[in-house]
């Protein structure tokens, strides 16, 4: 079986980019006035709301709680690394002061430009900052083929024929300019998140619109919700930079067809919607949301992990900062697990094999390595405590400690399970964590020689 899950073709990563590999984790924030009917992101799709009902919760975007450096305090408390905040949604609603539109947030009681505000915030606590922009528009008018002069509403107006929904010469111009404004009056973008492309990219003139992109922001990150990496794509500027699966993570890492690890991102809800939604109660746990972060590093992705402010302009409580303290305390204390990591690389038989799970009836582990230092975060355990580690061709562990609290735990060469020489028993301590953490084992490796024929530590 196959190590990596194939995928499109990526740009070639520049140096400016090397951020976003080490970060590991990020917050996506979906804000805009349909925060007001606390239903949801979706309500006016789903619910098929009037227009002239949809545009009234403008008028009532008060917001009179929205503090951008708090948001910014609290996101930097969680351990993340960067922001993509919403810019435009599918709605049209855009939350900076474009040019092209009067649907914006600088025309509601709120009057203020969010993006400007949320970028100046966090970019002063050290995280990096990206934008999403909803390629699709409900409520545009630059349609031609069969939803020309729709008045689409709920669903009734949706088609699944991509020559449906090309865009005219008016609404190419319009996808273009606010990109172009957003590109050149936020100051650094480090990533652009591009979303719903209902036609190819030949009908937005992707192709002029990535080169633009990129002379514009020569290191920005852009994701694969505009030009995919098709293979008859010869110019390198036009593939996306990184690959977006949506709410779940691949099994495992992904490469391009050559074998090439691409960069990947996988977006994630809170609960079951991107937008605050007052009765949607289902939110992940904080374990929950350590347990995706350990998998997706070890896979040599990151997590971007959704909240949804509410209309007054807050984080959700309790359970958006009980998950951002929780995660935050995690991190603080075995952030040297996850950030600047990647997969775990062993070599077997002179070839290098990504190893990123135990994954069995009694363990789960996922594994992440810096250099001679590999993560075991333990994901699931079994009663009798032993866990069974894999060889490692060439090295030999030297020391395996508990990250929480920098305690030995001791080893022994040999698989209890397999019966296998060359792997590992690890005997985990009886009392190593609580049911709302993950435990994180450091260990040490060294070359083969290096030890002779030491057995473990006790």
């Amino acid at each position: 079986m196959s190590d990596s899950v194939p995928c499109p073709r990526t740009a070639t990563p520049r140096p400016g980019q090397a951020w976003f590999d080490d970060a590991r984790f990020g917050i996506f924030i979906h804000w805009g006035v349909y925060a007001v009917s606390a239903r949801g992101e979706w309500e006016i799709y789903r619910d098929a709301v009037p227009k002239e009902v949809y545009r009234g919760y403008a008028e009532r975007f008060v917001a009179d709680r929205f503090d951008p450096e708090a948001w910014a305090e609290q996101v930097a408390a969680s351990g993340a690394k960067y922001v993509v905040l919403t810019a435009k949604h599918h709605d049209g609603f855009c939350m900076f002061d474009s040019r092209h539109t009067d649907w914006k947030v600088t025309r509601t009681p709120l009057g203020r430009d969010v993006v400007a505000e949320v970028a100046d915030a966090v970019r002063a606590v050290g995280l990096r900052f990206g934008v999403y922009y909803s390629i699709w528009d409900l409520w545009h008018a630059g349609l031609d083929g069969g939803m020309a002069g729709i008045d689409a509403e709920g669903h009734a107006g949706f088609s699944e024929d991509p020559d449906a929904w090309r865009p005219s010469a008016a609404g190419i111009a319009y996808l273009h300019g606010q990109v172009e404004e957003l590109l050149t009056g936020y100051g650094k973008i480090d990533l652009l998140w591009f979303d719903v492309r209902r036609a190819g990219a030949e009908a937005y003139d992707g192709a002029r619109l990535m080169r633009r992109i990129r002379a514009l922001q020569p290191d920005i990150l852009v994701n694969d919700r505009l030009v995919l990496g098709d293979a008859e794509i010869e110019d390198p500027d036009l593939l996306p930079d990184i690959i977006t699966p949506e709410n779940k993570i691949p099994p495992r890492g992904l490469r391009d067809a050559s074998g090439r690890p691409v960069r990947w991102e996988s977006c994630m809800c809170l609960n079951e919607h991107w937008g605050y939604c007052r009765d949607d109660r289902s939110y992940r746990s904080p374990r929950a949301v350590m347990e995706s972060i350990a998998e997706i590093a070890s896979k040599g992705g990151n997590l971007l992990l959704n909240i949804g402010p509410t209309a007054r302009g807050e984080f959700p409580e309790p359970w958006y900062g009980d998950v951002l303290r929780g995660t935050g305390r995690w991190l603080s204390r075995q952030g040297e697990s996850v950030y600047g990591t990647g997969p775990m690389v062993i070599s077997s038989r002179g070839e290098p094999v990504h190893r990123w799970f135990t994954d069995s009836f009694k363990w789960r582990v996922a594994y992440t390595q810096r250099g001679d230092t590999l993560y075991a975060h333990v994901l699931r355990s079994s009663v009798d405590g032993l866990l069974s580690l894999p060889a490692m061709d060439g090295y030999r562990i030297a020391r395996i400690t508990l990250m929480d609290d920098g305690s030995d735990v001791r080893f022994v060469r040999g698989s209890h399970l397999s019966r296998k020489p060359d792997e590992w028993t690890v005997m985990m301590p009886r009392h190593c964590g609580d049911d709302d953490s993950v435990v994180t084992l450091e260990i040490r490796l060294e070359p083969e020689t290096a030890l002779g024929d030491r057995g473990g530590a006790s």
